[in-house]
């Protein structure tokens, strides 16, 4: 009775907070001049917006929304060696983590490199086997088996220039398509600058030629047809040029799980952080925020009818978390 008390109260003024509160943006701080991260932590915030809710469920839906704010994600690279696998996270993410290699062949074990910028981690988890023997694609699936369902995205990346695929078909159809993790996969074309006639390059504009253009886009359906479906999705780039990353970021964030985007955001070089790219990251990261406290609400141990209050409270509870977008990533 106590509870199911608390809980009408609690519901009640975040209502009222809700109408007498402007919720603009906290948005950047200025610092000596020069634009910073709002410091405001996300525990002070969440504690002042869940104050009025009995402790009991103050304190577990903090929980659960720390859990949203404070998610890593885990990107998966694969691809033969020599590929440019270290590059390309390079051209894509703040830090240079991955170490670029011409000389050492990929091991058999799972590397994993980890970003933070800010705070805010993710983990970059290099992927070997491709182009190896079949025999050895046993043995990697029991690997696959174990990584993939901890990988948010995974980044196959195939050089322009190279016409042996057979390892690569290979691999998909022993490893990744009995697993069903065909949906977790983007086709990445790299090195599109070696395509033929690699001499029509336009260094000036760093852009490939009309005959380039035209045997990229034959070589992304060759891709399709002889190894994957469509739905995967493939872009064509150039990590030492960095020719076309904005386009595969952009498809990257598209094509995330919602409660990663803005992990991924957070650690992305600042050039790719277009609005169009911030405004899809928020609206994963707002969704998520909601599944949360749908949760929340639904197994709260109260009569339904208490329940309505705080679905109507949910509203402004997801629009002052979502106003500190900016700040926290």
């Amino acid at each position: 009775m106590v509870l199911n008390t608390q809980v009408f109260k609690g519901a009640s003024e975040l209502l009222k907070k809700s109408k007498s509160e402007n919720n603009e943006p906290e948005g950047p701080v200025t610092e000596n001049g020069k634009t910073s991260k709002n410091k405001t932590t996300p525990s002070k915030i969440l504690d002042e917006i869940l104050s009025t809710l009995p402790p009991e469920i103050s304190r577990y839906t903090k929980k659960k929304l720390t859990e949203v704010i404070d998610y890593e994600p885990r990107i998966g690279v694969m691809g033969k060696t020599g590929v440019g696998k270290s590059s390309l996270c390079n051209a894509i993410f703040q830090q240079d983590v991955c170490k670029v290699s011409h000389v050492e062949a990929c091991t058999r074990d799972i590397e994993e490199l980890h970003i933070d910028v800010g705070g805010r981690k993710l983990t970059i988890v290099d992927l070997p086997g491709v182009g190896e023997s079949k025999e050895r694609d046993v043995e990697y699936k029991s690997l696959y088996e174990e990584q993939i369902p901890n990988l948010d995205l995974i980044l196959w990346v195939i050089k322009a220039d190279d016409r042996v695929l057979a390892p690569d078909e290979e691999f998909y159809k022993n490893v990744i398509k009995p697993l069903k993790a065909e949906g977790k996969i983007l086709f990445v074309i790299n090195q599109a600058d070696k395509i033929e006639p690699s001499f029509e390059w336009d260094r000036s504009l760093n852009s490939p030629s009309t005959a380039q253009v035209q045997n990229l886009e034959t070589r992304e359906m060759y891709i399709y047809e002889r190894l994957f479906e469509t739905s995967n999705g493939c872009v064509a780039v150039s990590a030492p040029l960095n020719y076309n990353i904005g386009n595969l970021v952009k498809k990257m964030v598209l094509r995330l799980p919602k409660k990663s985007k803005a992990g991924v955001y957070s650690t992305l070089r600042e050039e790719y952080k277009t609005a169009e790219i911030k405004n899809e990251s928020k609206d994963g990261f707002n969704e998520t925020v909601k599944g949360v406290l749908d949760h929340v609400i639904d197994s709260a141990p109260i009569p339904t009818i208490l329940k309505e209050p705080l679905k109507k409270a949910k509203d402004y509870i997801c629009n002052k978390i979502s106003s500190f977008f900016g700040s926290w990533f």
